[in-house]
């Protein structure tokens, strides 16, 4: 069973919508043995109000450490039953009713599997931009340019792994990082099978540059990876 995991908060106003079409691209997959999880950072009912009716979904409400992403994934992670996690963000969404079928058709033998996807605008009308992913030769290139993607962009064995809580900027990089080292690497497929929005209310757009700086200076210590004077 794929469990699927998806962090949730109010998202500017917008989280709702978001989350609607989200769990509609989950609800025509072919491949239906899976689960959701949805762990919920928001103050108000709306989002728990949405999901009373969707099957195959947990909803859990998530009061601790609110605002942070990579604690509230970890929440929903911990929650899950299935062997494999697919990771969905609020706003992305898959691209397709055969998804879900082929990722557990390519995933081969690998831990893990890192497939390409779209981009699309507010509206989720347009697609364009398709990612290309790959692991660079240098591994350590991962923790500080992220040339896999978003965190909608993979699915991985369940293990004790988790998401950095120090982390928001570099929270994916790093745990593909760590997932690489422990699992060598992943599956990789170039065709599309999820959608991601660019739109101003997304974390990438919110987050300062003293916290970018912040992180930074935390991978660098954590990893050694200060040039020799």
């Amino acid at each position: 069973m794929i469990s699927i995991c998806i962090p949730v908060y109010e998202m500017a106003g917008q989280g709702v919508k978001f989350l609607a079409r989200a769990l509609q691209s989950i609800a025509v997959q072919t491949f239906s043995y899976y689960e959701m999880i949805i762990s919920d950072h928001s103050v108000g009912g709306e989002i728990g109000q949405l999901c009373t009716s969707v099957p195959k979904l947990r909803y859990i409400r998530n009061p601790k450490n609110r605002g942070n992403s990579s604690a509230n994934l970890n929440h929903a992670i911990a929650h899950a039953n299935g062997a494999y996690i697919k990771i969905i963000f609020q706003d992305d969404f898959l691209a397709g009713p055969e998804a879900l079928g082929r990722m557990v058709e390519k995933r081969g033998g690998k831990t893990w599997l890192v497939h390409a996807y779209w981009h699309t605008d507010f509206a989720g009308e347009a697609r364009f931009a398709p990612t290309r992913p790959f692991i660079p030769h240098n591994s350590a290139n991962l923790l500080q340019n992220n040339s896999i993607g978003a965190p909608t962009a993979v699915m991985f064995k369940e293990t004790d792994l988790r998401f950095d809580e120090n982390l928001i900027w570099f929270m994916d990089c790093e745990f593909y990082y760590r997932l690489l080292q422990m699992s060598g690497p992943p599956a990789i497929l170039a065709e599309p099978l999820a959608v991601q929005t660019l739109w101003p209310g997304q974390l990438t757009h919110k987050i300062s540059t003293a916290v970018k700086q912040r992180e930074t200076e935390y991978i660098l210590n954590k990893y050694g990876l200060r040039p020799a004077p």
